[in-house]
């Protein structure tokens, strides 16, 4: 007795340490594999695109082609075109303070959800093209990226 305070016997202390510390990492782990699983299963990443990030042309495409690992809404999809001769020296930067147009496309290919999605293009003349987009996946969540191509000069 320390201070007119009974404290309890140095083993039961021990044991509910232990019990509570098997308990807890129990909850905690749970807890993670919970979150975890709703993390993996909200994402539709995209699986491939055409052009591919990157790719050179000899000629424009008539159209993009998106997939998706599982049916998403596109809502927004951008193409601009870089206008200056010369791009930013880091590649990672390209159009972001470059001079750029933004290519008008027909929007009716927005907010339908599939795991393909087709987008029609007017014609492209020869430069560099950065396609930005947006989409949202069946469980609300929102992805987004963007890709770029080049159409060489024919």
């Amino acid at each position: 007795m320390a201070n007119g305070l009974a404290l309890p016997p140095l083993k039961t202390v021990k044991l509910f340490s232990i019990y509570w510390s098997r308990n807890m990492c129990k909850w905690l782990l749970i807890g993670f594999l919970l979150i975890f699983a709703q993390a993996a299963s909200a994402h539709s990443p995209l699986t491939s695109v055409i052009p591919e990030d990157g790719a050179i042309l000899e000629k424009p495409p008539q159209n993009i082609e998106m997939s998706f690992k599982a049916s998403v809404k596109l809502i927004k999809l951008e193409i601009h075109k870089l206008t200056s001769d010369v791009p930013n020296s880091s590649g990672g930067s390209f159009f972001s303070n470059g001079d750029t147009v933004k290519i008008s496309l027909d929007e009716s290919f927005l907010m339908k959800t599939l795991d393909r999605h087709l987008i029609n293009l007017p014609f492209l003349d020869y430069g560099m093209y950065k396609v930005k987009w947006r989409a949202l996946g069946g469980d609300g969540h929102v992805m987004k990226g963007s890709f770029s191509f080049n159409i060489l000069g024919y």
